[in-house]
């Protein structure tokens, strides 16, 4: 149960830190004079999810160790793996797709190309790391970032991307918590 527990827990973690890139890059790309006060508002957002995030873990911390056992270990280990590839593979295509946009001078296009990375990327790790949910988030995430691009004007897309993914991650990651807290 720890192990489940502390897997879960950890998908909010990674989904409440995306959720909160996301909301600051619509805050920030909203622009105007009260930029400050519009971008704190993500990351007061983060924070309050980090601070019942550290007080799950506690809990979690608890609880009597799970027996260990070789198929376990090999499971973790895919999944550390499939993690470290993934997210190498996510940083490589992000940089590329950022050059390629700026080489063809088509600027507006990386965001939404980004959110369908990042989606491709919830849906690949989903099976390794065993949280299915990863699933709907993943293609929640690429479907905005397509949807963005071709259904938002232009010069609103990136606050609207923005808000999108970050509401998305977000609700994922509260559903990961209430998953926690209702074991516990």
């Amino acid at each position: 149960m720890k192990r489940r527990l502390t897997q879960r827990l950890g998908a909010a973690l990674l989904l409440t830190m995306f959720g909160a890139c996301w909301g600051a890059y619509g805050a920030y790309v909203l622009g105007g004079a009260d930029r400050p006060l519009v971008l704190a508002v993500p990351m007061v957002l983060t924070m309050i999810m980090f601070v019942a995030l550290m007080r799950l873990q506690r809990r979690i911390e608890t609880l009597p160790d799970d027996p260990a056992g070789a198929e376990v270990e090999r499971r973790d280990a895919r999944g550390r793996k499939a993690f470290a590839l993934a997210s190498l593979a996510v940083g490589l295509a992000i940089a590329a797709v950022i050059a390629l946009c700026r080489r063809l001078h088509y600027p507006g296009y990386q965001a939404p190309a980004i959110a369908v990375i990042v989606g491709v990327n919830f849906l690949v790790l989903a099976g390794p790391l065993e949280i299915p949910p990863y699933r709907v988030v993943g293609g929640l995430v690429a479907i905005a970032g397509i949807g963005t691009s071709l259904a938002v004007p232009a010069a609103s897309q990136g606050p609207v991307l923005g808000v999108a993914a970050a509401a998305i991650l977000w609700v994922a990651a509260l559903q990961r918590f209430h998953e926690v807290a209702t074991a516990l």
